[in-house]
C-alpha cells in the first residue's frame, strides 16, 4: 500500500525516517523536520506510520533552524560512544 502526506502551504518536509514502535512492519512512526517558510521555524513531527494521517502524533518547536537535507542517524548511546572513541 503507498500513502502520503500533504503539507501546507509553504511548509517542507526534511528527510523522513521510520521509527519502529510494535512487531508489525508498518507499526511506528514517521519522524522528521518540517520548515515553516512564512515563520521561518522548525518543528520536529511524529506521524503514525500505520494511519498517515496528516495531523501529527505530536509536533515539537525546535529553537534553532535545522537545514532542509539534514539527515537523521538513529543510533544507541553504546553505538555513539563506539563512533567516538573510533
Amino acid at each position: 500500500r503507498a500513502a502520503s502526506i500533504s503539507f501546507p502551504q509553504g511548509i517542507v518536509g526534511g528527510e523522513p525516517i521510520f521509527v519502529p514502535r510494535g512487531e508489525a512492519e508498518d507499526d511506528g512512526y514517521i519522524s522528521l523536520f518540517l520548515w515553516d517558510s512564512a515563520t521561518q521555524s522548525t518543528s520536529f513531527v511524529l506521524y503514525d506510520a500505520q494511519s498517515f494521517s496528516e495531523k501529527p502524533v505530536v509536533e515539537l518547536p525546535v529553537p534553532w533552524r535545522v537545514p532542509l537535507g539534514f539527515h537523521g542517524w538513529w543510533l544507541s548511546e553504546e553505538g555513539l560512544k563506539q563512533q567516538l572513541a573510533a
